[in-house]
């Protein structure tokens, strides 16, 4: 039995003593390899050299979790099989839409003496086909590095792949906080001494190494290489293993060159920009980073045509590069960044902003609106577009006479969202629903059997379970929101409009970082679906008004205490622009809601239209996981991240998702002829926020047993690159939204809901229980 390290210095050794080692280790029934993890290429070399490896893993909590056993012709190195005798139990981690084969597990296991079960805190990768239980140890949760755009990275891969070559002793990704991945390394001795030299080698195998890990987790640029000093060593722990976070800290100034030089890179582009071509030079540079086979207009979203992170930090660094010669010299100081991208998220949108840039005018004089002006003129827009939508410029039907059946047909959209997949779950179990219809997004290239299996995962990972029987009531229907009528053919169409009684928009990305013009692929579909209401009322011999309910969110009323000096917010229309928060999310929300104000005076004969207004909804009561995507969890997360959790006042009202599908089920199909237009859905019980702060602290033990100031909490998470994508929403928005100032009136909702009328608080047992499913899945240690 030895450790890692001394096989890599066999494997290092001059060849004739390497022979000698090998002489040694061959005829031994197995090395038992332990204390840290084997690095690829010394595994496979050995093997190679006959050397029987047996792979071995232990944690000072249980003890060895693989048995000691000689290895026959069925046995992998490079996975551990687990022991039979200690009760190991493999849970699922939190995975929507990953195949089977590349599902992520957590180990526990239960420690003699203890009362609670011990979660291992690295992920594991499951052996396809072995007939025993064998795991692959991917790395610690915590290794994760999280960009700016709060996408996720398990750096271990590449860095894997990295090192496999002869002249890379270690790879380190790093990365936290920023839009992109860099990766410091450390030359092995046979190395090429001149460093120039050695990063166009580690470039060349940078780029092999890109095709196999996703595209947001790509290292883009040759200045992403960083060769590590020779005065400085990396901070490793006992066992051997990088310690990530002290390599960033000690690494700090190299890091910030290396991406400083990001910006500054040059970009050999066959697109020459100037003001008369800029839309075409624009479109080229678009072509280059998304693939010359991508189809698109002026006015198409590029993150709805696939764009990530990444992907928007290499437009802009080629716009950079394209324009240099072209800015005036007083405005050298403008940058474009992937947050310019963000913003500006179209052909003819980033064409505009770019011109006020050459033009010496500031890039809000480049709007000849502001916001409100603009969430008002979307509106009218869309009213206009729906009142051009005559009936005779829609689908002809056959008058189809069933007004009088009772039946319900339920069109759902976000199924797989954290509300929708409970709400599926109610919905397939009321006996006056015959049949739901779940209009999802299919992914490129993918089908509609696609749309049931990840259905399936959403459902497990949240703890919603259905029989056969539910599942024999719902079926899947693809939908392209870049496309008129949401993608569906003519017969599709006239089918759901012969069948659709009730239809429910989910469906919503929750992105802060996006600006209103981004939103307009939606505001398209929520008119589609009015269209489609209309079409319904016109196949029933206009006997019958479908109903649609669109979620709304409480960011659409931030600021209605600022403008009334009121915190109750009433059930009603609320048509002053203003008081929507100042993001992309809310603002367009608002556009909805007024829109569909207006559709409901216009065609009152024809759709009845409901808006409900969400407030905070937390994790599911019973089973499953609160999504650690949104905010509250991510603030626990970060509080866990320094040991310290911000002062919080004023009270909450979060509303279980469970509950919350419960009582939007009644207000969608509640008896009143004529119901109202606006709903909000919240817990009417309030509480303090110091409770939450106490729950937590005691749960995870935090150092910091008092709440510290959130200025301060903000800024040491800040700090630590953590949940980068939402700290302008924690900084302008989230105290308002979350501390009770803005308090949503339910009159309306409970008169609709007898479920909501019979709501109660939430209790330190489901917080911690929250936490406790958190830890279980990983996400929390």
């Amino acid at each position: 039995m030895t450790v890692p390290s001394i096989l890599e210095d066999i494997i290092n050794l001059a060849p004739a003593e390497r022979a000698s080692g090998f002489a040694l280790l061959k005829p031994l029934h197995f090395v038992a390899v332990g204390g840290g993890p084997l690095k690829p290429e010394v595994g496979e070399a050995l093997v190679a050299g006959g050397v029987n490896v047996l792979n071995h893993y232990g944690a000072t909590e249980i003890g060895a979790i693989a048995p000691i056993f000689r290895p026959g012709a069925d046995y992998d190195w490079r996975y551990l099989r687990l022991r039979n005798d200690l009760g190991l139990e493999l849970q699922q981690a939190s995975s929507e839409g990953v195949p089977e084969h590349e599902m992520r597990y957590r180990l526990v296991g239960h420690p003699i003496g203890w009362n609670r079960p011990f979660y291992i805190q690295d992920e594991i990768l499951k052996r396809p086909g072995s007939k025993h239980v064998e795991v692959k140890i991917l790395g610690r949760q915590d290794d994760l590095i999280v960009l700016k755009t709060g996408e996720k990275v398990s750096p271990q891969g590449i860095e894997e792949l990295l090192m496999k070559d002869s002249s890379i002793k270690t790879a380190v990704c790093v990365g936290q906080g920023r839009f992109e991945l860099a990766v410091l390394i450390e030359p092995s001795n046979t190395a090429p001494a001149d460093e120039d030299q050695l990063v166009d080698h580690v470039w060349q195998l940078v780029c092999l190494a890109n095709r196999s890990v996703d595209q947001h987790a790509q290292i883009s640029s040759k200045h992403a290489v960083i060769i590590k000093p020779s005065i400085k060593a990396i901070p490793r722990s006992d066992k051997g293993s990088v310690m990530r976070r002290e390599v960033h800290d000690l690494f700090e100034q190299e890091i910030n060159a290396a991406y400083e030089a990001f910006d500054l890179e040059s970009f050999a582009s066959s697109a020459t920009l100037n003001t008369e071509n800029l839309e075409d030079g624009i479109i080229s540079l678009i072509g280059t980073v998304l693939g010359q086979d991508v189809w698109f207009r002026s006015e198409d979203d590029l993150f709805e045509l696939g764009m990530n992170s990444l992907q928007a930090t290499r437009l802009a660094r080629f716009l950079n590069s394209s324009l240099s010669n072209l800015l005036p010299r007083d405005r050298e100081d403008v940058r474009i960044t992937a947050a310019f991208i963000y913003q500006h998220p179209s052909v003819s949108s980033l064409a505009k902003a770019i011109r006020a840039a050459l033009s010496s005018r500031s890039e809000d004089d480049a709007d000849m609106q502001d916001r409100t002006i603009q969430m008002q003129t979307l509106a009218d827009e869309l009213v206009e577009e729906i009142r051009s939508d005559q009936p005779r410029n829609r689908i002809a039907f056959d008058f189809v006479d069933n007004s009088s059946v009772h039946y319900k047909v339920v069109l759902l959209t976000g199924s797989t969202g954290n509300l929708g997949c409970h709400m599926l779950g109610r919905l397939v179990r009321m006996r006056q629903i015959t049949r739901i219809i779940c209009l999802n997004r299919v992914k490129p290239g993918g089908s509609v059997s696609d749309l049931r299996e990840r259905q399936e995962q959403v459902n497990a990972a949240s703890g919603v379970v259905l029989n056969s029987d539910a599942w024999d009531k719902i079926e899947f229907v693809a939908a392209n929101t870049q496309a008129p009528d949401l993608g569906l053919t003519q017969e599709q169409r006239t089918q759901l409009a012969r069948t659709v009684t009730h239809v429910v928009h989910l469906a919503w990305p929750m992105d802060f970082n996006r600006k209103l013009h981004s939103f307009k692929p939606q505001l398209q579909a929520l008119k589609a679906l009015v269209s489609l209401c209309r079409d319904a009322h016109l196949a029933r011999g206009g006997k019958f008004n479908p109903r649609l309910v669109f979620a709304s969110s409480i960011a659409v009323v931030r600021h209605y205490p600022d403008l009334t000096g009121s915190s109750v917010v009433p059930e009603e229309r609320l048509p002053d622009p203003r008081i929507a928060a100042a993001i992309g999310y809310a603002e367009a929300k608002w556009v909805c809601e007024e829109f569909l104000f207006r559709v409901g005076q216009m065609y009152a004969d024809e759709v009845t239209p409901m808006v409900v207004r969400i407030g905070q909804l937390s994790g599911p009561e019973r089973e499953g996981i609160w999504k650690t995507e949104e905010h509250v969890p991510a603030l626990v997360k970060a509080s866990q991240m320094i040991s310290a959790f911000p002062n919080l006042k004023g009270n909450f009202s979060w509303l279980p998702v469970d509950r919350a599908a419960a009582a939007l089920s009644d207000i969608l199909l509640q008896d009143q002829q004529m119901p109202s237009r606006f709903y909000h859905l919240e817990n009417p019980i309030r509480q303090p926020l110091a409770d939450v702060g106490t729950f937590v602290i005691d749960e995870l033990k935090l150092q910091q047993k008092r709440p510290i100031p959130f200025e301060n909490w903000l800024e040491r998470v800040a700090a630590t690159g953590y949940a980068s994508s939402l700290i302008n929403f924690f900084q302008n928005e989230f105290r308002s939204l979350a501390d009770g100032s803005t308090a949503l009136e339910t009159s309306a909702s409970r008169k609709a809901s007898l479920y909501l009328c019979g709501e109660s608080g939430i209790g330190k047992d489901l917080v911690v229980e929250y936490i406790r499913r958190w830890k279980k899945m990983g996400f929390l240690t």
